[in-house]
């Protein structure tokens, strides 16, 4: 049984093409189904190379149960974030609002004009059928309270959208941003924070900044001993060079066997920047940088051309078999939010929107960035 994303250009819509939830693509005739049918909408944004994106497609997206659960009490939305980074980033932006974290699958609940109430990232066949059910009775119980929830959520990413920030952030923010670091640091490996573990340039360029500007030497240290750590780890490509997505474990060990380019393009200005501030022996054997380009120019260059944007493994190695047993139905894509709250309750790769250009904007929040 084919849906209507059999005929779309994208890779990862079609990859959802025979899925028995009767999705939409983005676009206005979703809108208008979700107005004529009365019906909240389930918005659900991934991408072809993300892992648990294929996860929740193959387990949950291909179920005839939960299907049939979607297609009575939802307008269902795939989104190609790809093809519609600014629809994806406002939903990105919604999903932390509510949770305080997000990635992807990136999935939202939201009214018939598209603004969202709720959000989560992955969970398994069996909470997620729950949940439909649980997020239909809410919408037909007490539909008054979706909505308040969803304008409160609206009312944040329009604050936020017009929000205003001086060109040098003052230096009390500074130190709030470094004393923040240095409470999440994990002194024995390295990095910030619990398993599962990213790169986090942007943390190790600020920390280098930091110093430059202070002369802290713990926030060189910081940065350095983080730097070695990775490169020793498995999350660095010994043979292929280049930085994996993020290591599933807390000693850099065992990678999620995904490289993105703009990971790898922001681990090689941070090498650059270590090296200015501190050449060896403060980074002594650390021969980390000549791989990064070498993997760019290598596997990722596209003859006569640019680079391609990412590189991922759906193998079942060490990655799923040894470290992560049980995690997917506990973690879900690791360093994402499990679940989300309803708001109010607490706390190829343009931009020109595919073939449909006048649609890479959320009707409901005209406001919000879009």
């Amino acid at each position: 049984m084919s849906n209507r994303l059999k005929t779309e250009g994208s890779p990862y819509l079609q990859m959802h093409g025979e899925n028995p939830v009767d999705w939409y693509p983005w676009g206005d005739e979703a809108f208008a189904a979700a107005r004529e049918q009365d019906k909240p909408m389930l918005i659900s944004i991934g991408y072809s190379a993300c892992h648990w994106c294929h996860v929740i497609a193959s387990e949950s997206f291909s179920d005839p149960d939960l299907a049939a659960v979607a297609n009575r009490f939802f307008i269902s939305v795939k989104v190609d974030r790809e093809e519609h980074p600014a629809v994806d980033a406002v939903y990105m932006n919604a999903c932390q609002l509510i949770t305080g974290r997000g990635g992807w699958p990136l999935n939202v609940f939201a009214t018939p004009e598209g603004k969202p109430f709720f959000a989560f990232t992955y969970l398994p066949k069996d909470r997620l059928t729950e949940l439909l059910a649980y997020m239909a009775m809410s919408w037909h119980q007490d539909r008054s309270g979706c909505v308040r929830a969803a304008e409160t959520v609206t009312e944040q990413l329009e604050k936020y959208s017009h929000a205003t920030y001086p060109a040098r952030p003052r230096a009390k923010l500074w130190d709030n941003c470094y004393q923040r670091l240095a409470a999440s640091y994990d002194r024995a490996w390295g990095g910030f924070g619990p398993a599962p573990k990213f790169p986090t340039p942007q943390n190790l360029l600020f920390l280098l900044e930091y110093h430059r500007y202070t002369g802290d030497p713990a926030a060189l240290e910081m940065a350095e001993h983080t730097l070695r750590q990775m490169y020793r780890g498995g999350i660095f490509d010994h043979i292929g060079g280049g930085f994996c997505r993020y290591s599933t474990d807390e000693k850099w060990l065992v990678p999620h066997f995904e490289k993105m380019l703009y990971d790898n393009a922001l681990m090689l200005y941070v090498c650059a920047e270590a090296y200015g501030l501190d050449p060896p022996p403060g980074l002594k054997n650390f021969d980390c940088p000549p791989w990064i380009p070498r993997f760019l120019s290598g596997a990722r260059k596209i003859p006569r051309s640019g680079f391609w944007d990412v590189g991922w493994s759906m193998g079942r190695g060490l990655e799923h078999g040894t470290e992560n047993q049980g995690r997917r139905a506990r973690d879900g894509e690791p360093g994402t939010e499990k679940q989300g709250r309803r708001a109010g309750s607490g706390g190829k790769a343009e931009a020109e929107g595919g073939r449909r250009g006048e649609q890479n904007r959320v009707p409901g929040l005209r406001g919000a960035g879009m």
